[in-house]
């Protein structure tokens, strides 16, 4: 199991989500909900939330669980920025293993299962 995939396609694409997290980042941190501290800004991150579905739905209850532990343990609130970053660390990087590292492997681990199955007398 690797990082990179192995096959050129395979390659492209994961430029491209690399291309896509990054695209994301950026209109996250451009937009002016950012500074005024408005939960409208999360907003710009709801494309890859949903690239990266099912794994981004539990990035998603990660960043919810951290926020509300720091909330109850000093009583801090996060701000928009810090939550956002956090969140899109998470969907970036689950989205991307969920995608290039974990699918490739479990496809790999059914395609030889299938192969045993269908030709036991290997």
């Amino acid at each position: 199991m690797t990082l990179i995939p192995r096959h050129r396609a395979a390659r492209y694409a994961a430029a491209f989500w690399v291309l896509a997290c990054l695209l994301s980042l950026a209109a996250f941190l451009m937009h002016p909900g950012v500074e005024s501290n408005s939960k409208t800004a999360l907003a710009m991150l709801v494309p890859l939330y949903l690239t990266g579905m099912p794994v981004s739905h539990a990035a998603m209850l990660a960043v919810i669980d951290i926020r509300l532990r720091i909330y109850l343990d000093d009583g801090t609130v996060l701000s928009v920025l810090a939550e956002g970053l956090g969140f899109w660390a998470f969907l970036a990087v689950s989205g991307y293993l969920q995608w290039f590292v974990l699918l490739p492997w479990l496809a790999r681990l059914l395609a030889r299962l299938l192969r045993l199955l269908l030709n036991p007398s290997r």
